[in-house]
């Protein structure tokens, strides 16, 4: 018992002394949680600067820092259920400000859920009570910055999502006077005020230049200003772009995007994410200025573009892209029959991009018209002929393609694309449900062409990094096991295949509306395809238009077998036991 009293001494003083140094604990602040860090904060001295360090780097809103002031000089007021209002109840003193302004200096990016998670990918993330959301009263500013008693209220700073404030636009290009020069991302998505909208965002433009020269990324997405308003800020913008000479990512969503800012961001050495809104108006191959640049964009890897066909043909046509890796194209169309033919649209891709670079290409007709007839419904058919020109791009890791309507694809494009991308991990074909309504009989009606879920094969043995497919086909191929049984002793394409050693990746499946008619054939040709298979998905008759119950709850029998395979989640309750256990 002395023994092992004496190693427990040991051990505690060992602990102590690792306790003790800075870089460790610094690790170990990095790695917890916001209530970790919270009670590490106030449960020991050695612990608290570190601990603080991490638990103010990253704020959703000014609420935090609001508390920071005395009981007595603020107030929170329920509007509704939903909904609470912070309020400023008397003038602050300088002895008020200290505790604000040690903890502001700590911060690092405001407006961001707590992990930094970029707010382009996320909503806006605001404090909450038990009364839901908190929101600062439109005054609160105005009476912050009539008696700071410093000039700079946030020193540090380096991330702002402006949206996540819940502030007055008109309030941001004073907000942006109390910041350090360590800026170097802004994030504006908010609505423009109702008075002068065009000189609130040159007044915005300027203090960017003046305050933040290294600005590394710049997002802005705006309401639809008028021809006139835009017209006032393009030069505006047009000069914050060549001023910004780090800017690495640029986004202007909401308003077209002028040739003169183009032109300006062709120019940029850094650039390497652009995405704006592209307009058939703003750039025309007779004038273009792109055109003659030397190598434009020529650090670009990023790009995604909001617009028509047209608009994406004749930018197209203005700049290559030779540098770029991955796209993401978000197409619009207002009136049917389309502006131009899908086969033209892919050819001009071809044309613009590299076919050794680029990796990731994303096509989706996100917004389509709202009312369409039968015959316009016919007119945005793809064949195989029309995406056939995208088959050059042979380095292709992703596809995507979200199409305006129903997909006719044969047999031999699908060998084609297994063929043309070996190196694919995602490929995704679907078509816009929202017109399902208008064509039932698809994809039973014999206008339409579906491949064979025979050709499946061929993504096993040359595409063997795939793991994401989302594809409809025919898979009632086989009308039972027999069926496919002799199929498989006739020597078809994927025999070999079945009987051979597979390295293929992909577990995850969507056969969309895929017409079935043997579930336990498909889950014997899909098990013996793709070894590693773990989910099959298809479109719920709740969920969408599409309303053959029988196919989907064949689809669902196909599911529940390779639902075997998958690995057992965390959250199950045995993982859970287990663990608790050990």
């Amino acid at each position: 018992m002395k023994r092992l009293g004496i190693i427990a001494e040991d051990h505690i003083s060992i602990m102590s002394s690792i306790a003790g140094i800075p870089e460790i604990i610094s690790l170990v602040c990095e790695c917890a949680d916001h209530p970790t860090l919270a009670l590490m904060a106030r449960s020991s001295r050695i612990l608290h600067e570190a601990a603080i360090q991490v638990l103010w780097r990253i704020l959703p809103d000014l609420f935090p820092l609001i508390r920071c002031f005395p009981e007595d000089a603020w107030t929170l007021v329920q509007q509704d259920l939903y909904r609470s209002v912070v309020d400023i109840t008397r003038p602050l003193s300088s002895k008020d400000w200290t505790s604000f302004l040690k903890h502001s200096a700590l911060v690092r990016m405001l407006g961001y859920r707590p992990g930094g998670i970029p707010p382009s990918w996320y909503r806006p993330f605001a404090s909450h009570c038990g009364s839901g959301i908190i929101s600062l009263s439109h005054n609160v500013w105005d009476k912050l910055c009539l008696c700071r008693p410093a000039l700079l209220l946030f020193p540090t700073l380096r991330a702002l999502h402006w949206d996540s404030l819940h502030l007055p636009t008109i309030h941001l290009a004073p907000f942006l006077l109390h910041i350090g020069d360590c800026m170097r991302e802004i994030v504006i998505e908010d609505h423009m005020p109702q008075q002068d909208p065009a000189n609130m965002l040159v007044t915005v433009h300027r203090t960017i230049v003046n305050r933040f020269p290294h600005l590394h990324h710049l997002h802005v997405h705006q309401s639809q200003l008028g021809p006139q308003l835009w017209l006032t800020i393009q030069d505006s913008l047009a000069d914050l772009v060549r001023s910004l000479t780090s800017l690495v990512s640029f986004t202007w969503l909401g308003m077209p995007m002028s040739e003169t800012v183009l032109v300006a961001l062709a120019r940029s050495e850094t650039l390497s994410s652009l995405a704006f809104n592209l307009s058939s108006d703003a750039m025309r191959p007779r004038d273009a200025a792109l055109s003659t640049i030397n190598r434009p964009f020529r650090r670009l890897r990023y790009l995604k573009t909001y617009g028509t066909m047209q608009a994406h043909h004749i930018f197209s046509n203005t700049v290559h892209l030779l540098t770029v890796l991955e796209v993401c194209m978000k197409l619009s169309e207002a009136l049917l029959p389309l502006t131009m033919s899908f086969t033209a649209f892919s050819t001009s891709l071809q044309q613009q991009f590299c076919s050794s670079t680029l990796t990731v290409l994303k096509i989706d007709f996100s917004r389509p018209p709202m009312a369409i007839t039968g015959e316009e419904f016919e007119a945005t058919v793809l064949r195989s002929d029309d995406l056939r020109p995208l088959l050059a791009f042979t380095c292709l890791e992703s596809f995507t393609l979200i199409s305006l309507g129903p997909l006719s694809l044969d047999d031999t494009f699908i060998l084609e694309m297994a063929a043309a991308w070996p190196a694919l991990c995602t490929l995704t074909l679907n078509c816009s449900e929202c017109h399902f309504s208008l064509h039932t009989s698809w994809p039973d009606s014999s206008d339409f062409t579906l491949p064979s879920l025979r050709v499946l094969a061929p993504f096993a043995s040359r595409c063997t990094n795939l793991q994401d497919l989302s594809l409809c086909l025919n898979a009632a191929c086989w009308r039972d096991n027999e069926d496919f049984m002799r199929d498989v002793e006739l020597g078809g394409a994927y025999a070999e295949l079945i009987r051979g050693h597979n390295q293929c990746q992909l577990t995850t499946f969507c056969a969309n509306y895929s017409p079935i008619t043997s579930p336990e054939s498909v889950i014997m040709f899909l098990s013996c395809v793709f070894p590693k298979l773990a989910r099959v998905r298809s479109y719920s008759t709740s969920g969408s238009y599409w309303s053959d119950e029988k196919r989907y709850n064949a689809w669902q029998t196909v599911d529940n077998y390779f639902a075997l395979r998958r690995p057992r989640q965390p959250d199950d309750d045995s993982f859970s036991r287990m663990n608790r256990l050990s």
